[in-house]
This record gives C-alpha cells, sequence and structure tokens, in this order.
C-alpha cells in the first residue's frame, strides 16, 4: 500500500514539477528563442559533425570547423542576399498603387459587361457584390503590404541582432552535446533507461524527419523556383523563390499556398506568363512529392495523410502559418508521448516494462 502511495506521490511532484516548467517556460518565451533556434541548428547539423568524426576528426574541430562555415553562410546570405531581398521588396511596393488601379478598372470592365449580357437581374447583382467586395480585399491586402512591411523589415532586423547568439548557442550545444546527454542519462532511474531511449528514439525520428529534412526540401524548392522564375523572366523572383521555400515547410498545402503570390504576379504581366508560370510551379511540385519528399523526408512522422491535414489546419486556426509549420511536428511528438504514456497507465508490456 505504500508502494502505491509512493506511486502516485511521486507522479504528482513531476506533474507539478514538469507544469510548473511549462509555464515558466511560457513566461520567457521570447528570451528563450535564441536558445530553441540554436538546438534547433545544432540538432541539424549533428549529422555532418558526426560524419567528420568517422574520418578520424576530432569533435572539437570539427563543431569549429562547421560551425565557422554555417556563420561564413549566414553572413553572406546576409551581404549579398538582404539587399536583393530589400530592393525586390520595394519595387514591389512602387507597384502596388498599379495594380490597385487595374483591379478597380478590371472590376468596372467586368460589371459593365454584366450589364450588357443575358444573365438575370438578382444573378447579375451577387456576381457584382461578390467582385466589389473581392476587389477592394484585394486592394486593401496591397495596400497593407505597403504601408506595413517597411516597419515589419525594421522589426525583423531588430530581432536578427537579437539572434546573434543563435550559431554561438548552437556551437556550444554542438560540443557539450555527449557530456549534456550523460548528465541527462544520469538523472534516469536505471530500470526506466529502456523506456526512455525507446522513446527518445522514436522523437529523433519524427523530429529529425521534420528539421533535418522538410528545412533541406524547402532549400532546394526555394532555390528551384526562383531559378525557374528567372528564366521565365517573372520580375521579383527572388522574393517568389523565398516565399516558395518557407511555405514549403507547410505539408501538403504549402507548394499551392506559395505558388500563389508568383501567379498574382504572372498576372499583372500576361495571361500567357500565368501559363508558364502555374506550368513550373506543378513541374516544382512534381520533383518535390515525386522525388525530394519519399527520399529526404518518407514517413518519419507516422502520421496518416488525414492527421498530417488536421495539425495543418488547426495549426493555422490556432496560430496562422507558424502554426501551419509546426503543427505537424508537435502532433508527432505528441502521437510518440501519447503512445507511451498510454502504455504506461495500462500497464501494457514494452519497453517501461519487462515482459
Amino acid at each position: 500500500m505504500s508502494g502505491v502511495r509512493g506511486d502516485y506521490r511521486r507522479t504528482i511532484v513531476v506533474g507539478a514539477l514538469a507544469a510548473a516548467a511549462l509555464w515558466l517556460l511560457w513566461r520567457v518565451q521570447v528570451v528563450l528563442l535564441p536558445f530553441l533556434l540554436g538546438a534547433i541548428i545544432a540538432y541539424a547539423l549533428e549529422p555532418l559533425v558526426a560524419w567528420a568524426e568517422g574520418y578520424r576528426v576530432s569533435r572539437s574541430v570539427a563543431v569549429v570547423s562547421i560551425s565557422l562555415l554555417f556563420v561564413i553562410a549566414l553572413i553572406a546570405t546576409g551581404i549579398f542576399g538582404i539587399p536583393v531581398i530589400v530592393q525586390q521588396v520595394s519595387r514591389m511596393a512602387s507597384y502596388v498603387p498599379l495594380w490597385a488601379y487595374r483591379i478597380g478598372r478590371a472590376v468596372v470592365e467586368l460589371s459593365a459587361s454584366l450589364d450588357t449580357a443575358d444573365v438575370p437581374r438578382e444573378l447579375s447583382e451577387a456576381i457584382r457584390t461578390g467582385i466589389f467586395r473581392l476587389s477592394l480585399d484585394a486592394q486593401a491586402t496591397l495596400l497593407d503590404f505597403v504601408t506595413a512591411a517597411p516597419g515589419r523589415f525594421v522589426a525583423l532586423m531588430g530581432g536578427a541582432l537579437s539572434l546573434a547568439l543563435v550559431p554561438v548557442i548552437a556551437g556550444y550545444l554542438l560540443l557539450d552535446a555527449r557530456r549534456l546527454r550523460r548528465a541527462l542519462w544520469r538523472m534516469v532511474p536505471g530500470e526506466q533507461v529502456p523506456g526512455v531511449r525507446a522513446v527518445l528514439g522514436e522523437l529523433d525520428v519524427v523530429l529529425s524527419g521534420f528539421i533535418r529534412g522538410y528545412l533541406l526540401v524547402a532549400l532546394i524548392i526555394g532555390l528551384t523556383s526562383g531559378t525557374l522564375l528567372a528564366l521565365l523572366g517573372l520580375r521579383f523572383y527572388p522574393v517568389l523563390g523565398l516565399v516558395a521555400g518557407l511555405t514549403n515547410l507547410i505539408p501538403y498545402f504549402g507548394p499551392f499556398i506559395g505558388a500563389v503570390p508568383a501567379l498574382v504576379v504572372a498576372a499583372f504581366d500576361s495571361p500567357g506568363m500565368v501559363l508558364w508560370v502555374a506550368g513550373a510551379y506543378v513541374i516544382i511540385q512534381q520533383l518535390e512529392s515525386l522525388f525530394l519528399s519519399p527520399r529526404i523526408i518518407g514517413s518519419r512522422t507516422g502520421l496518416h495523410p488525414l492527421a498530417v491535414v488536421l495539425a495543418v489546419v488547426g495549426g493555422g486556426s490556432l496560430a496562422g502559418i507558424p502554426g501551419m509549420i509546426v503543427g505537424v511536428p508537435i502532433l508527432g511528438i505528441s502521437r510518440v508521448l501519447g503512445t507511451h504514456l498510454l502504455r504506461w497507465a495500462l500497464e501494457i508490456p514494452g519497453p517501461w516494462r519487462e515482459v
């Protein structure tokens, strides 16, 4: 009886400590952002460090070399990439008044064509009202982009200054990875080591599939999209390629979301350009779905496609685009932890208990 009470007390204490830790992390989430990004980068670079160690390179030398290459890549991106993006965004902002005028003119012409067409009056009014509201929303979105883009860019640069610690944090985590693992394993009771090892192994599969796999696929898609749009002669191809790469982090819906800005820009050029851009994105989507994702990501999350859709839609409703991106890994982690907790609660034989 005392053993059961002890288990209950231990469970209550652990639950209270976990709740307190989550509450504290939520309160200081802004401060923890560089540490979280540093941990993600360290996790993404760990295979490169392990690969270098396989060639008898010491871990310290491998970490310093790979970290320096990563920092150099970041600096080169900042020096050569940011000015181009800023210039492209400024040019897009200068086109917004012209695009808004064209939208208004198209609405007037379409409204006039409805008056001359043999369409029932009720249907004509409904179509005209819908088009008018859609045009107002489109013009408001364009004007909001013009007025809000500079402020958002300044805020992004201010945040970038606070993120300068990210490579340093990632380097320290890579250097001390083994010591941190040993310290954490010493905190795990000996009889629980098999269960903890099983859970961490499954979590590693889920996270490696998303963090390493999706980031690599997004990078390839972004570069491919920008290159194809440049070959087609579409304006603002650096920004559109960046958008395609970032939105590709969203499973299933990402390629379609990333294609919308390019199609909108092409629509203001010519109908023929819309067809060419649509064809380019079809090729990119096929490349991603048939070759890149199956070979790089596979089905490591262990989630049914409907569960992935639910995670993306639910994450989007809660936190917008960021929620759509992190919804799948959060659901994958929850699946692993929930499965093992359920087995533990129901006393089902598994890695937590000996059969």
